[in-house]
């Protein structure tokens, strides 16, 4: 069974792009205090690039 987690995305020039992401008004009975600026992410995949 997957864990869920919660991550922040921050822009170089567009600051804290997840800024009020998860707020009880947005996410309702899950809210969980303390992560207003976060996401909460079920499952992700990656690829990781290297400039050449």
């Amino acid at each position: 069974m997957p864990t869920p987690c919660y991550i922040s995305i921050e822009g170089k020039t567009q600051g804290n792009i997840t800024a009020g992401a998860f707020t009880a008004d947005s996410v309702g009975n899950i809210y969980v205090q303390g992560h207003e600026d976060q996401m909460l992410v079920q499952e992700f995949s990656h690829v990781v690039t290297v400039p050449t």
